[in-house]
């Protein structure tokens, strides 16, 4: 919530995981990943372990610019 494009450019959101920077490896859903709002099912994993999730957020500039945030999600029972 919050984004803006100073142009007034449209936004177009992209969630995805980054599994590579975690140590869980289990599969993890992302409903809606092109959504402001993307639900997260997370596994049941190993408490401790750690999912990063990363949205970028690109306008339709020319070029396109993109910004990136990324949560960094650790597993509890």
């Amino acid at each position: 919530a919050g984004s803006s494009d100073p142009d007034g450019n449209p936004l177009h959101y992209d969630w995805f995981p980054y599994p590579e920077a975690g140590t869980c490896r289990l599969p993890l859903r992302i409903d809606s990943p092109a959504a402001i709002e993307a639900n997260v099912h997370l596994p049941e994993g190993n408490e401790g372990e750690t999912l990063h999730l990363i949205l970028r957020i690109r306008d339709e500039g020319s070029p396109p610019l993109s910004s990136y945030r990324r949560a960094v999600v650790t597993l509890r029972r």
